[in-house]
């Protein structure tokens, strides 16, 4: 399980770093009717990589959300602090080259994977509330840490080959 879940984090950052690297900047623009809408940023439109640049910064984040239920220790951001937070890092990340992307991919999206790879099985089923309910790590490693790059990831591909955007 422990291997998987490094493998599963290490893709998707892989597959992130990949396509932030691919095309020029001006290809991999999303056209108008793709727009990649941002928090309450409606009509931004989001270049490849700076929805690569939302997945690398949501690593210190979720890195944080990792620490606490391991600790025991509930999450207690609300859904409108991460809005505020990912309309604040949409400003900030549209200034991003393709390659500080990629570092920041690399960087955050690697201290993820080496705190969940140095986690205990004590830590990995500790529980702590969140959303209303009780999460263990191993929970929130598997939904939230892999399951939030995996989700992004799809959906930028699909619209960077004609698919609808997203809401990030």
């Amino acid at each position: 399980s422990d291997v998987v879940i490094r493998w599963s984090i290490a893709s998707g950052r892989a597959r992130a770093v990949e396509l932030c690297r691919s095309g020029s900047d001006e290809v991999d623009r999303i056209g108008p009717r793709r727009v990649l809408i941002l928090s309450d940023l409606v009509g931004v439109v989001a270049s490849l990589s700076m929805a690569a640049a939302h997945i690398a910064i949501s690593h210190m984040a979720i890195t944080q959300w990792v620490h606490r239920v391991a600790s025991g220790q509930d999450i207690i951001e609300t859904p409108t602090e991460w809005e505020a937070l990912n309309a604040s890092d949409a400003r900030y990340n549209s200034e991003l080259s393709r390659s500080e992307v990629v570092e920041r991919l690399r960087v955050y999206g690697g201290a993820l994977e080496h705190y969940v790879r140095d986690l205990s099985l004590d830590q990995l089923n500790a529980s702590a509330m969140w959303l209303g309910r009780a999460w263990t790590t191993a929970e929130v490693v598997r939904d939230i840490a892999i399951g939030h790059a995996r989700g992004h990831l799809e959906h930028i591909l699909a619209a960077a080959h004609g698919g609808p955007g997203e809401q990030l």
